[in-house]
């Protein structure tokens, strides 16, 4: 059985693009994907920053069950990544299930190459 489940909020490391390197970061957990005798995890990343992402949405401490972050936070489901079990630190709480369905509905939305000019 998976450590992890589908909405759960993680704190995992997460590689920067373009340089070597990680930082720890909360990160949401999309899907759990079954690897040999254990189990990666497909995240989304969730961030202090706000940026220019048409994407982008709020994470409040109320649309966390069971934990809570430290500051305004963001979910950009445009930005995922997978990392092996070993590598998640531990769990911060749980996404309340309509946030999370907010969630997969802009992961769904996002552009396709025909969408994109």
């Amino acid at each position: 059985m998976a450590k992890y489940l589908r909405g759960d909020i993680v704190l995992t490391p997460f590689p920067y693009s373009g340089d070597e390197g990680f930082k720890v970061r909360p990160a949401l957990v999309l899907a759990v994907l079954p690897f040999g005798g254990s189990h990666d995890y497909l995240l989304c990343i969730i961030t202090t920053q706000m940026a220019p992402d048409p994407h982008l949405l709020n994470l409040d401490n109320g649309d966390i069950l069971g934990g809570r972050l430290n500051q305004q936070c963001y979910l950009r489901p445009g930005y995922v990544y997978s990392v092996g079990g070993a590598l998640i630190k531990r769990r911060l709480g749980t996404l309340r299930i309509d946030k999370l369905a907010e969630v997969t509905q802009t992961l769904v939305a996002l552009p396709t190459h025909s969408d994109i000019p």
